[in-house]
């Protein structure tokens, strides 16, 4: 047997480090542009003063779990962040609890929320590594489809509702449907809905890797060119609105301190730990989907409670930070696969751009177009919606349908723990 080469080693060594940046290098952006529309989604209304460091919160979770995934998942171009299924349900508790009613208002308020979602992340965290320790990756086979699909489905909605208050500035009730009917009204949120549809359908037509990025650079471009096209100064649109003006000066991040304990209000916790203890039953059923979805994408067997194990101590480590609770993306895994990323190296780059963006305070995501960062959201709530209310009807006997109608029904009515009840 001949030896290689050093022109055919520095080919085969380049064949892996080019694409695993490449993959590394968009998932990071795409991550930065996730965790500052998660942000936006958790921390607003009461709570907007503190979305900077609300997107250092998401950050650091982004960068502490992404460089631990990417180092002991079972499958080494695995994606990990904070995910749109926890968050949807964190920005209901973050609500809840500054409208506790108990007089909860600025560092307070703040260090609470930040508290409740550090603690959904330890006990997330415990049950991952419980599960991964005893074996039981495959419990998911054992739940109820349309169970699931009312969880994931309830989800959706969450994010869309939510996603649509971020843009009009006010919470999308049966109440404030008129306010949202008028004209003013109706040119914050359609552009962000006109996008969310046209990425939906862009994603389902094309399967290419670069759909996605490419639909967030394009919408990015125009936002800029119509700006210019108009005359209309970066500032002014800033001012309207139009931009994401409460993370100006990049992303700040203040993790909790032993004398911070002080001035959380643990009723205000304790009281939502329905909607919090959902969380951990859907980050379960999430990551272990999203890990059978990936042995199809990646035609290999995946070791399921190794991928347990290794988020368990990824949420350990989040909600030390006090971030939140997070878990393989298949979205973002799939996407670098299918760029052609074979190693832990994208995972790492990610993960680094994400820790880069916290600690130099990059003030990037301030000028990114509040439709574009909100349409996004919608965009990751019509996913759940149209797979679980459209092809759903397909695929599910009658029966099961329903269920999945009524499950949705009853989380939109009253909430997460009624609608687990139910299912």
């Amino acid at each position: 047997m001949g030896k290689i080469s050093f022109r055919e080693s520095f080919s085969k060594d380049l064949g892996i480090l080019l694409p695993s940046i490449t993959a590394g290098l968009v998932n990071g952006i795409l991550i930065v542009i996730f965790q500052s529309a998660y942000a936006a989604l958790i921390f607003s209304g009461p709570l907007s003063e503190f979305a900077a460091r609300g997107m250092g919160v998401m950050l650091f979770g982004a960068f502490a779990m992404g460089s631990i995934i990417a180092l002991t998942s079972a499958f080494q171009s695995t994606v990990t962040a904070p995910q749109d299924a926890p968050t949807a349900i964190l920005a209901i508790v973050a609500g809840s609890i500054a409208g506790s009613g108990v007089g909860l208002a600025g560092e307070s308020l703040f260090i609470t929320v930040v508290a409740a979602i550090a603690l959904t992340a330890l006990v997330t965290g415990v049950s991952f590594l419980l599960l991964g320790w005893f074996q039981l990756g495959n419990l998911v086979r054992f739940i109820p489809y349309p169970v699931v699909g009312g969880f994931l489905a309830g989800t959706g909605w969450v994010l869309v509702k939510g996603a649509l208050g971020i843009i009009a500035g006010e919470k999308l009730t049966i109440k404030s449907i008129p306010v949202f009917l008028q004209t003013e009204m109706l040119l914050k949120w359609l552009p962000g809905l006109f996008f969310a549809v046209l990425l939906l359908v862009l994603m389902r037509k094309f399967r290419h890797f670069f759909t996605m990025p490419g639909a967030i650079l394009v919408a990015f471009v125009s936002f800029y060119l119509i700006l210019l096209l108009t005359g209309t100064p970066v500032s002014h649109a800033g001012e309207e609105g139009w931009l994401m003006d409460q993370f100006r000066g990049g992303a700040v991040y203040s993790p909790l301190m032993t004398q911070d304990t002080t001035q959380i209000h643990w009723d205000s916790i304790w009281q939502q730990y329905g909607d919090l203890g959902s969380i951990t039953i859907i980050s379960i059923i999430s990551l272990l989907l999203n890990a059978s979805g990936l042995e199809l994408i990646a035609r290999r067997e995946i070791d399921l409670n190794r991928e347990l194990r290794a988020s368990g101590l990824a949420n350990l480590a989040s909600a030390i930070g006090g971030s939140s609770v997070g878990y393989m993306s298949l979205s973002l895994t799939a996407l670098s696969h299918r760029i052609g990323s074979r190693s832990r190296i994208s995972g790492l780059v990610s993960a680094g751009i994400c820790g880069a963006t916290l600690l130099f305070g990059w003030a990037l995501p301030s000028y990114f177009p509040r439709p574009l960062l909100a349409g996004l959201l919608i965009y990751l709530g019509l996913t759940f919606l149209v797979e679980w209310l459209y092809n759903a009807w397909f695929k599910l006997p009658r029966i099961e349908y329903v269920l999945v109608i009524l499950i949705l029904m009853v989380i939109i009515i009253f909430g997460f723990l009624p609608g687990m009840a139910v299912g």
